[in-house]
């Protein structure tokens, strides 16, 4: 079993994004790895600079997930943090991350009822994720607290 993030452990940041708009809006980018084999090494080598919201198993194999610790402003600036990082490995942890199954950059919006939301992803940040062999997720949640 692994571990999951509550609520009140998530960054304060996180928490504040939970306001009731009425236009769609940036919540946050999480990094999310799937793997046959356990983590918890690539989990110690990212260390303090991002917010582990698990680490475990995942059905039959293992998986993480990260947010970064601090509020950016655009996908870009999370996307380039963790290439970061992810560019930055020793070579034993970077065989643990070029053998995962799954490499993918989840960006999550909120969706709202008036407005249309644009992102653009800058050439450079793509051609940093295409470089460690991920991908990009986009995921557009329901707006919280609407009435129903």
């Amino acid at each position: 079993m692994g571990w999951t993030a509550t609520a009140s452990q998530r960054p304060p940041f996180i928490a504040a994004l939970s306001v009731q708009m009425s236009i769609p809006h940036y919540l946050n980018t999480d990094l999310e790895i799937d793997s046959r084999i356990d983590l918890t090494p690539l989990v110690k080598e990212f260390g303090e600079d991002v917010f582990l919201m698990y680490n475990g198993e995942w059905g039959k194999n293992y998986r993480c997930s990260f947010e970064v610790n601090e509020s950016l402003a655009h996908a870009n600036e999370a996307i380039a943090f963790f290439c970061m990082l992810v560019e930055a490995l020793p070579e034993n942890i970077r065989e643990i991350w070029d053998g995962a199954l799954k490499k993918a950059f989840s960006i999550g919006f909120e969706s709202g009822e008036t407005e249309k939301i644009e992102v653009e992803i800058e050439p450079h940040v793509l051609e940093r994720v295409a470089n460690i062999g991920a991908k990009i997720n986009i995921v557009i949640y329901p707006r919280y607290g609407k009435d129903t």
